[in-house]
């Protein structure tokens, strides 16, 4: 563990998708790089993961919770 990080270790990014007849909620986990506007990253990604969760699965997605899990800092290497 490194000093000053929480959370300690970094977890892996997790996706989760529910149906209910024609609707869909997605929840996923998110790391973001440092320095970026983490409100419009998440805001992208919904936007993207719903119209391509409904395109691949025809199904309305009534919603996408992004949570950001962990901030990737400069130098360190993507999962």
């Amino acid at each position: 563990m490194r000093p000053g990080r929480w959370p300690p270790a970094r977890r892996a990014a997790a996706v989760t998708a529910r149906t209910d007849g024609r609707v869909a909620r997605v929840d996923l986990d998110l790391v973001v790089a440092y320095g970026q506007h983490v409100p419009t990253v998440a805001e992208a990604v919904r936007r993207r993961v719903a119209a391509r969760f409904e395109a691949y699965a025809g199904v309305t997605v009534q919603g996408v919770t992004v949570t950001v899990v962990d901030v990737r800092l400069p130098g360190e290497e993507a999962d």
